[in-house]
């Protein structure tokens, strides 16, 4: 059986451990990428004088913005620096910061600084501690700070700064980034997520783990313990690994050996997760990770949980809807030999899915929900007139896997086209509920277009496509040379016919020049409103005088010409329009013309268009 897995993730979700009290698991520090102004509320502080610059930069390591601290800009004794505070610290609580640091430039005894300031109640000092990095690096560092909170303190402020004495200010530039803090915080963070998703039982979903130090101090023989709580997952024991190098697990609850980290290292851990066949469709399945001290077996970070909800397989678990939509000429709700299938019938289920037939009058609904349901074929995109043999819908009952037939038997109106070509044309006509989009195109059949003898190789053809033909009053065809100034124009009253041709002479009566033009299609309805196609392009090129021909290679300019609205124009309006489908069968050699304009039929004879027209008959 093959089941298809949605995951919804819960990152860094808290269980309480008494030994520790409560746990401030997540960052607490405002706007620890620096995606976020400077100075509001509780951010980082941005006063001026120090050397802070928010920059947007492709390299930004946790986003688009970082923090350049620019020691070149402070006066002599002051030191760049930024800071924010922290409330509601007690003595005993473990304050633990870290960051992405990069040094750009430092003078010698300069140092770029993350310091916890530990105060009273009245904002004073009470003591600090610091981690600092005092030469160019190659790019950025992750690296932490952590200390008990001492007797007295309060608040505390996290603060990164340039250290700069007892020299006065020089070059110096160093770069912040994913600035991180926590109080009562474990040393290990962990942030997981997934990395791909298992289809069907026995394939792997990978579980992708940040596993992060943010204390001061080095931590020997870490552990991740991952437990499934339920059964229907199991953790494959074999594939895992962390910084692209194996990693070793025991048997129990499994336990993956992730080694010793240093203080401020961060490295990636995935492992995979199978799913078996005894899992149950619908329900949430769960993966709990933590991270504990394989010496003394103390916890260091929080429970982590992921949690899997398992999708039903379209295949095993859910039904489908298969039918018809057909002419019954007989009227015995039987398709018979002769009784042709319905296109771009609607039809609809109680639950908002919609389908449409194809060409052939047939639709399905995949991934049906086992039980009863209603389906309904919409009278209103059958032809005016059309009558139900059948019911318009139908109660059907789903059974897991398996396929519910739901054919509706109609008849269509009379056919109006004359009996002589009934057996080589049907069409059918019907006024659309949904808005139709309007069309209107102006294309050339080359981009080159060559002189000879006093003429054009052969004329340009204009080819016009729309869709509002009726809507039309007039139009215009319009060429201009590059400095803007008009060829030539063509015009006509009513719809445009759907292909214009041009000998290539002027509005003077001379043969046009070798050059760049631009042209374009002008329509206008009967109150003067207008619609511009966008500005197109094509080359004339001399075939008697070929150095008067520009590159071949040119492209064509984007100034110039008569640029104003080159993307096109719309101001018709279509409010109370008619929209309508028509579409049909013919055999192949014949062409079809729906309001003058050429629909293209396609390999077996079949056409559709849809129109844009005012009310009356058209």
């Amino acid at each position: 059986m093959r089941r298809k897995l949605l995951f919804v993730l819960g990152f860094l979700t808290v269980l309480a451990m008494p030994s520790l009290g409560q746990a401030w698991v997540a960052n607490i520090l405002g706007n620890p990428g620096f995606e976020d102004a400077l100075g509001v509320g509780a951010n980082w502080n941005n006063d001026a004088g120090r050397g802070i610059v928010r920059r947007q930069a492709a390299d930004a390591p946790e986003g688009r913005y970082y923090l350049r601290l620019d020691q070149s800009g402070v006066a002599a004794g002051q030191w760049a620096f930024t800071f924010q505070i922290q409330y509601g610290v007690k003595p005993g609580d473990l304050v633990a910061f870290n960051g992405l640091v990069r040094v750009v430039s430092l003078l010698a005894g300069h140092r770029a600084e993350l310091v916890i300031e530990f105060k009273n109640a009245a904002d004073v000092k009470i003591s600090d501690k610091t981690v600092a990095l005092n030469a160019v690096t190659a790019g950025f560092q992750r690296i932490a700070v952590s200390q008990t909170a001492p007797a007295g303190t309060a608040l505390v402020a996290f603060v990164v700064r340039i250290q700069n004495a007892p020299a006065g200010p020089g070059p110096d530039i160093v770069d912040f980034d994913d600035m991180k803090g926590t109080i009562n915080g474990y040393p290990i963070q962990l942030n997981a997520g997934t990395a791909g998703s298992s289809q069907s039982p026995g394939d792997a979903a990978i579980i992708s783990t940040k596993v992060l130090n943010v204390g001061a101090d080095s931590l020997t023989d870490v552990e991740l313990i991952v437990t499934t709580p339920q059964g229907g997952l199991s953790i494959h024991r074999e594939q895992a690994d962390m910084d692209g190098q194996h990693v070793d697990q025991r048997e129990g609850s499994v336990i993956f050996n992730l080694g010793n980290f240093s203080s401020g290292q961060e490295s990636l851990f995935a492992f995979a997760a199978l799913v078996s066949s005894g899992v149950v469709p619908g329900k949430q399945y769960e993966i709990h990770m933590f991270a504990r001290s394989g010496i003394n077996k103390a916890v260091l970070s929080d429970v982590v949980r992921l949690y899997i909800l398992i999708q039903p397989d379209p295949l095993f678990n859910l039904g489908t809807i298969i039918g018809k939509v057909f002419n019954d000429l007989n009227g015995n709700g039987v398709q018979d030999k002769g009784e042709k299938g319905i296109p771009n019938v609607r039809l609809a289920t109680e639950q908002g899915v919609v389908v449409y037939t194809d060409r052939h009058g047939k639709y399905h609904i995949p991934g049906v929900v086992p039980g009863r349901h209603l389906v309904k074929a919409d009278s209103h995109s059958l032809p005016e007139g059309t009558t139900f043999v059948t019911e318009e819908s139908y109660l059907v009952k789903i059974t897991d896997g398996l396929l519910a037939k739901v054919n509706f038997a109609v008849k269509l109106p009379e056919n109006e086209i004359p009996l002589e070509y009934q057996n080589t044309l049907t069409a059918q006509v019907v006024q659309e509920l949904d808005q139709v989009k309007p069309e209107l195109s102006l294309e050339t059949d080359s981009p080159i277009v060559r002189t000879g003898l006093g003429m054009l190789e052969k004329p340009v053809k204009f080819k016009i496509r729309t869709n509002y033909g009726p809507m039309i009053k007039e139009w215009k065809i319009e060429i201009h040379d590059e400095v803007g100034e008009e060829i030539w124009v063509g015009v006509g009253k009513g719809a445009p016919p759907a292909e214009v041709e041009w000998d290539g002479k002027d509005n003077s009566g001379n043969l046009i020049e070798p050059g760049d033009y631009g042209f374009r299609l002008i329509v206008s309805d009967q109150t003067y409103n207008e619609d511009w196609t966008p500005l197109a392009f094509f080359r004339v090129e001399s075939k008697l005088n070929r150095w008067k021909n520009g590159s071949p290679d040119k492209p064509f300019a984007s100034v110039g010409y008569f640029n104003i609205m080159s993307d096109g124009k719309r101001s018709i309006p279509f409010s109370g329009i008619s929209a309508l489908r028509v579409y049909g069968h013919t055999p192949t050699q014949n062409q079809v013309l729906v309001n003058q304009q050429a629909i293209q039929t396609d390999k077996e004879g079949f056409f559709e268009t849809s129109l844009l027209v005012p009310n009356g008959t058209q």
